[in-house]
């Protein structure tokens, strides 16, 4: 017959390479999971409900531009120029 291989281990070869990889994916899973359930519980933690990676200053500066985002400044209207001027841009004056 023939002869045997050296060092011929097809098998072996592909339960180690399986074995690599699910044993990485269950490693970085459980060091995500850690992180995350740490994070979650500091965040729980913080008083007043505001986010775990901010002092109150921080958040209180949010708050404010978030306000001045949602209260859009409006253009102010425009004197009147041609129809009735004459009427029309005094009670404009007036008004504004």
């Amino acid at each position: 017959g023939l002869a045997p291989r050296r060092d011929d281990a097809s098998a072996a070869v592909l339960y180690f390479v399986a074995w690599m990889f699910l044993g990485g994916f269950l490693a970085l899973n459980l060091f995500v999971g850690a992180i995350v359930d740490n994070f979650k519980r500091i965040k729980a933690e913080a008083d007043g409900g505001g986010s775990a990676t901010i002092t109150p200053e921080q958040q209180q500066w949010l708050w404010a531009m978030q306000s001045v985002a949602e209260n859009r400044l409006q253009r102010a209207p425009l004197p009147p120029q041609r129809v009735c001027v004459r009427c029309r841009a005094p009670l404009f004056v007036l008004v504004r």
